[in-house]
């Protein structure tokens, strides 16, 4: 490898990536993978801090090779507890893959987008298998990155009845409440934990319209 050649993408091409993949065939090849021990997990690499009282920071460092595709690198992945109340993810980070043969990094990817939707894939892909036919009530903890794109990721694989939605910061749960809802009627009825149930209901002049019903409904 050239010595100043290292590749480097951002949201925008991770976003462009996405359109080019199955999220869960990668998931369950790698599952597989590691189920037959052609993949290996290293040990994880933490540190934890308090930035401010009342704030608890953390690095985590988590690498992983998969021997039949060749491929090598590691997650890191930062959060703080206290971003929310300052308008910034909770978490973000960077995933580093390494050429196989010299073991030098080679590309650096945006790591919070990345890490998101391994994650619903997991979700998604269990529930697959796990679910016995019925529609389900799907329930977020938290309203963040990682929430939404369960969501819309599990709306694309099940019957989703409804979806409750608790964070710590209500506004924020209302905010993705709303989001989902105006996705359309893969989502039905959506709840955050201060009762507001919302349900997309047609369209009108100027768009498509909720209402809102108490969470009992759910």
């Amino acid at each position: 490898m050239n010595e100043d050649k290292l590749l480097y993408l951002n949201s925008s091409d991770i976003a462009e990536v996405y359109a080019d993949i199955d999220p869960l065939r990668c998931v369950a090849e790698a599952l597989r993978q590691h189920a037959e021990g052609a993949a290996r997990v290293g040990d994880e690499g933490t540190l934890r801090w308090s930035p401010v009282e009342g704030q608890s920071a953390r690095t985590l460092n988590m690498p992983g090779l998969l021997a039949a595709a060749r491929v090598v690198g590691t997650k890191i992945i930062n959060a703080n507890t206290g971003n929310p109340d300052d308008g910034l993810p909770r978490a973000d980070g960077l995933t580093l893959l390494f050429d196989p043969w010299t073991a030098r990094p080679s590309v650096i990817l945006q790591g919070a987008q990345i890490s998101a939707l391994r994650t619903a894939a997991v979700s998604t892909l269990a529930a697959l298998h796990l679910q016995n036919g019925s529609p389900i009530i799907l329930a977020l903890l938290g309203a963040g990155k990682i929430a939404e794109t369960h969501a819309v990721l599990m709306a694309k694989y099940l019957d989703i009845e409804g979806v409750l939605i608790y964070d710590r910061m209500p506004e924020r749960g209302q905010i993705l409440a709303e989001k989902l809802c105006a996705m359309g009627s893969c989502f039905r009825r959506v709840a955050t934990a201060g009762g507001r149930v919302c349900c997309p209901s047609g369209q009108r002049r100027g768009g498509r319209h909720h209402h809102y019903h108490s969470i009992r409904a759910l």
